[in-house]
């Protein structure tokens, strides 16, 4: 018979796997998006199922690699954003951060890509 191995984290261990602040983590729980296990009442041990993360867990990238990959300021990087140019997912309450998935960043870039037949100005 084969067991399945239950791997439990911590907010703080979610918090760094998805490079978001622990904050935004409890606030996930609190809203009902993020599934999690709490022993005893509230300020209690608080325990979320590994597998419980794969839908926050596609490959995504901060406006700031972004950035970095494409050699632009990051302000160009939240220009496109915010008027839909590059698709990103906002991630946390008031002080939300924003994360851009590898698939939107790829179409992003075949959009974008010069085509070969067209002359240089």
């Amino acid at each position: 018979m084969r067991e399945d191995k239950m791997e439990f984290l911590t907010p703080e261990e979610v918090a760094d796997l998805l490079k978001v602040s622990k904050s935004s983590i409890y606030r996930l729980i609190g809203e009902g998006k993020l599934p999690a296990i709490r022993f005893g009442g509230k300020g209690s041990t608080v325990r979320i199922l590994k597998g419980d993360l794969d839908p926050f867990m596609e490959p995504c990238f901060t406006p700031k690699e972004v950035a970095d990959i494409l050699r632009v300021s990051i302000s160009a990087i939240y220009r496109w954003i915010d008027n839909g140019t590059l698709p990103a997912i906002k991630f946390g309450g008031e002080n939300y951060t924003r994360r851009i998935s590898k698939k939107a960043f790829g179409a992003f870039i075949e959009l974008h890509k010069v085509n070969s037949t067209q002359k240089s100005k």
